[in-house]
């Protein structure tokens, strides 16, 4: 077990970390200051683009291959 640095208290850094500002409403501390790299959005957004190009062929499918 590591010992602990004399006056750091890790439970009062925690929970500075994670004090709630009503003002701003976000939570201090909890994401990286520059957000998500670049290639992570890319890749949400193409997962998205790929999701509705699905829907829509699926669903223009069952469009024409409906039978009355």
């Amino acid at each position: 077990m590591a010992k602990k640095r004399r006056g750091e208290d890790p439970v009062a850094r925690l929970q500075e970390r994670a004090r709630w500002s009503s003002f701003t409403n976000v939570w201090n501390g909890s994401a990286a200051p520059g957000g998500a790299p670049r290639w992570v959005r890319r890749m949400i957004i193409a997962a998205f683009v790929v999701m509705a190009v699905v829907g829509l062929v699926v669903g223009l499918v069952g469009l024409l291959t409906h039978y009355r």
